[in-house]
């Protein structure tokens, strides 16, 4: 039954993200930071051994916007925490790299497509995110 609550909420969040994201190029601390510590501190309530796979994408944005200098910015890094919790929840371990792994093929391929130097890349988190968590639902899987 709550979750049947949290989907809505989830929906407009996301929308606000993308909205965000796709008018201004970049995801602010308002939309990123409160749902990342929510995500943290719930986990750590009801399933401490959660607390590392959730954070496996934020950790590789991390290092990867360390090594890269550019493309990854502090939003998507932000964002991938509690996106990576919510996959990881749903699709485990798994389920949350392969999320980060569809938001980067999906930025490749519209980067490709439109021959721009940079696109925003929260929508295709977003979207990676989705993908695997309705992928999951849909076909039983779990953590």
């Amino acid at each position: 039954m709550t979750l049947l609550f949290s989907i809505p909420v989830l929906a407009a969040w996301a929308f606000l993200l993308v909205c965000h994201d796709v008018r201004h190029s970049r995801l602010p601390d308002g939309l990123t930071l409160p749902p990342a510590a929510s995500a943290v501190l719930v986990t750590c309530w009801v399933s401490p051994a959660g607390v590392l796979p959730g954070l496996g994408w934020f950790l590789s944005y991390l290092v990867l916007a360390e090594v890269t200098r550019g493309g990854i910015g502090g939003g998507d890094v932000k964002l991938a925490v509690p996106l990576g919790f919510l996959a990881t929840a749903i699709a485990g371990t798994t389920g949350g790299l392969l999320a980060a792994a569809v938001a980067g093929i999906l930025t490749s391929v519209v980067l490709t497509v439109s021959r721009r130097c940079s696109i925003p890349h929260g929508p295709a988190m977003v979207v990676g995110t989705l993908v695997v968590v309705v992928a999951a639902v849909s076909g039983g899987a779990g953590p």
